[in-house]
């Protein structure tokens, strides 16, 4: 029985444990390879945004993809993509990153305006279009990231970084999504910091989409049979 109860709390907290943040990814559903056309409505001159489906560029962003600069805190940037042919999408994966927290008001360049606060974005929203081409809200999510104060009496977001990507600039956000069927796609970021000559628009680095499968993420009762079933396994091996 001892046994059992010293395998009972590691059976328990792999079952509890949390899907974290993927690696990005150059084979998942939404690779660059894989769509057909794609849009932005702020795009920055340099960036292309089909880099954040894995595309490479030669421009100066050439492993992001940038939204242009001097746009309003609170614009919304669109990412509008179109596959080769629709997919049902289980789960998406998004790393993007800010300018991190090297404020520095001396810096001949950037004077002072290449903190986290640029670069940065506060909300995402992730959708699709139907059968009738009407746009549907699949994800969304507000109020991201923490605050922190740099010495200039204003908050401004901090990521956080993550398992794959731990700098604090470093945005990581994996999720499972209802099983959804489409082939046309849109992801939007809400600009955090405010309008800037030097750095304003959203950096986002990688935006991947998995087809779903139903063994992706298992439901309630399928974790409590695997559960009983690991037990059943210890129970029998404790036997004489």
């Amino acid at each position: 029985m001892k046994r059992i109860l010293s395998a009972l709390p590691l059976a328990m907290a792999v079952l509890a444990s949390p899907v974290q943040a993927l690696v990005i990814s150059n084979s998942d559903a939404w690779e660059y390879t894989n769509i057909q056309s794609s849009s932005a409505s702020t795009i920055h001159g340099d960036s292309n945004a089909l880099n954040m489906f894995g595309f490479t560029s030669n421009n100066t962003e050439k492993t992001n993809t940038v939204f242009n600069d001097s746009s309003a805190k609170g614009t919304w940037h669109t990412v509008e993509w179109t596959l080769s042919s629709p997919m049902t999408l289980g789960s998406f994966n998004l790393v993007a990153s800010h300018d991190g927290t090297n404020y520095n008001p001396n810096d001949p360049y950037t004077n002072g305006y290449r903190d986290q606060n640029y670069r940065g974005f506060g909300a995402i929203k992730l959708e699709y279009k139907d059968a009738t081409s009407t746009w549907q809200t699949l994800y969304s999510k507000a109020n991201i990231g923490t605050t922190a104060v740099l010495g200039d009496g204003v908050t401004h977001p901090v990521y956080g970084g993550g398992l794959n990507y731990p700098a604090n600039w470093v945005y990581e956000l994996y999720d499972v999504v209802a099983p959804t069927t489409a082939q046309t796609w849109r992801a939007s970021f809400e600009q955090f910091g405010d309008a800037n000559f030097h750095a304003s628009g959203p950096r986002i680095l990688e935006l991947d989409g998995y087809a779903y499968s139903p063994q992706e993420v298992p439901e309630p009762a399928t974790w409590i049979l695997l559960g009983l079933g690991l037990l059943g396994v210890l129970l029998r091996k404790d036997r004489p």
